[in-house]
């Protein structure tokens, strides 16, 4: 009678072990889930910052440009304003 209750005992315990790994089981589960979320909103971020960096990009651009059409008019008004002084040094 011992063994039998001994065997129970096993099974009853194993039972609960494998009730307890089932239960991990299914938080690790619930676990993976999560980490596919993040890394899904990871990439998401990711994109959203390239397309910042694409933006970054053009404002670039457009500053470097701009730097150059403003570096052509100050020339031409450097020119334009001092001509008519250069003129009149010359003739004199």
């Amino acid at each position: 009678m011992e063994l039998k209750d001994s065997l129970m005992e096993i099974k009853a315990s194993l039972m609960e072990l494998k009730d307890s790994l089932m239960e991990l089981k299914a938080s690790l589960m619930e676990f993976k889930a999560s980490l596919m979320e993040l890394k899904d909103s990871l990439m998401e971020f990711k994109d959203s910052l390239m397309e910042f960096k694409g933006s970054l990009m053009e404002l670039k651009a457009s500053l470097m440009e701009f730097k150059g059409s403003l570096s052509r008019e100050i020339k031409i008004f450097t020119v334009s304003a001092i001509a008519p002084f250069a003129k009149h040094i010359v003739e004199k």
